[in-house]
């Protein structure tokens, strides 16, 4: 994982920790949404109806603590998001949206817009790895922490904590980063999560792009 970084669509400011090498890319300067305009979205989602087979209630013991839809009124463009809604603070609610084709060792961008006002909330998106024989092999999770006026942005059970400042702590942010995909991994799997308090979050406008593939058909 090279870098990641959270913008706000208010202003450009960004937080970037380098991992490694720079990219040979400048991420922030493409003006296409999610991604360069031409370029191959490999995540098929479209908020015109959920994902086939999504349910639309999770429940802990017997009890229903989250609510899945399609929100018309809150969304960050097109005519629907993805809407979690919470109505109590225990069990998981981590639907799985698509699956991407990737190439072992091959350099990606991922990107998304994330809204979530209630203060305390921890939305997250997260990637499962799997290998040619469908066996799983690993999972890869960013999430924000909503505390105004700071965005707090955590990857992968790091124990630092990184405040960012934010223009807008009640719109959507956008989570972003670029990954080389490890050895033997030829598939990912997009999922979300959201949990921990009573509220809702929103999540549009995702896109995951081969840097590789793209690069080498520019002009």
């Amino acid at each position: 994982m090279r870098f990641f970084h959270v913008a706000t669509s208010a202003r450009c400011t960004v937080l970037t920790l380098l991992l490694a090498l720079a990219p040979v890319v400048s991420l922030s300067a493409w003006p296409g949404e999610p991604g360069p305009a031409g370029w191959r979205n490999l995540l098929k989602i479209d908020f015109t109806r959920l994902p086939a087979g999504l349910a639309t209630e999770y429940q802990d013991n017997g009890e229903v603590v989250a609510r899945l839809s399609l929100s018309a009124d809150v969304k960050r463009s097109g005519e629907r998001c993805l809407q979690i809604e919470r109505l109590g603070k225990q069990g998981f609610c981590r639907p799985i949206l698509a699956e991407a084709p990737v190439t072992p060792g091959g350099r990606y961008y991922f990107t998304c817009w994330i809204k979530s006002p209630v203060i305390g909330s921890v939305p997250a998106v997260f990637f499962e790895r799997f290998n040619a024989a469908g066996k799983f092999a690993g999972r890869d999770l960013a999430d924000m922490v909503t505390q105004p006026p700071d965005m707090i942005l955590r990857y992968g059970g790091w124990v630092s904590w990184l405040p960012y400042m934010t223009a807008d702590p009640a719109g959507f942010n956008r989570l972003e980063w670029e990954f080389t995909v490890p050895d033997g991994v030829t598939a990912l799997k997009l999922g979300v999560d959201f949990g921990g308090v009573i509220g809702s979050a929103w999540f549009d406008d995702f896109g995951l792009y081969a840097l590789d593939e793209e690069a080498a058909s520019a002009p």
